[in-house]
């Protein structure tokens, strides 16, 4: 496989409680390889979860057409990247639309593998917009040990499976009151009223 670039927009910490963890992760940031290049881009004030993701994709769209998003609380599978790049260049993404944005336009489906490909750690209610989920689903989520990954793809087998969906649409979904919260925690964050 190819190796990739990737990008750490680290955000500057936004009261002196964050020091100690922003420096913990700068000395983590100086050790990490395996990728072709590494660039941390270190904000010089905070700029908060949203305005940093933001800048960063402006950022890496001026000199990328595309790029994979990840947050600070997965763990990935051998695969994941794999998976990913032989995933975008099979669908041909590369517009500067929204994923699902492009699915709808497009006409596309999702794709979701038989075996997790990333175990996420932000439900713990520490996570930006994540919630909180008792469960520890997710923290002990088996995933892919493979190293590699081939989309076996064809017309046939691109069915719906409505097991399938209903599984998703039954874990996925969300009550009134936890939207309610992660909507009110979003609307708290985004005005700068939670966090400080």
């Amino acid at each position: 496989m190819r190796k990739k670039q990737i990008y750490i927009a680290l955000d500057y910490p936004l009261n002196k409680s964050h020091w100690e963890g922003y420096n913990k992760i700068n000395r983590y940031l100086e050790k990490v390889e395996g990728f072709k290049t590494v660039t941390v881009v270190k904000r010089d004030k905070n700029f908060g979860v949203f305005e940093n993701f933001k800048e960063a994709r402006r950022e890496i769209f001026n000199i990328n057409d595309r790029f994979i998003l990840s947050e600070d609380d997965n763990y990935y599978s051998p695969n994941f990247l794999d998976y990913i790049n032989k995933g975008l260049d099979k669908f041909n993404i590369t517009d500067d639309t929204l994923f699902c944005m492009n699915m709808v336009k497009n006409d596309l489906v999702c794709v979701f593998p038989v075996m997790s490909k990333v175990r996420n750690y932000g439900l713990d209610g520490t996570g930006e917009h994540g919630g909180f989920i008792q469960s520890d689903i997710y923290r002990s989520q088996l995933i892919d040990p493979a190293t590699t990954f081939n989309f076996e793809l064809s017309n046939k087998g691109m069915d719906e499976s409505k097991e399938i969906s209903m599984l998703l649409r039954k874990h996925f979904g969300q009550s009134k009151k936890s939207r309610l919260f992660t909507f009110f925690k979003y609307i708290l964050f985004k005005f700068r009223l939670l966090y400080r």
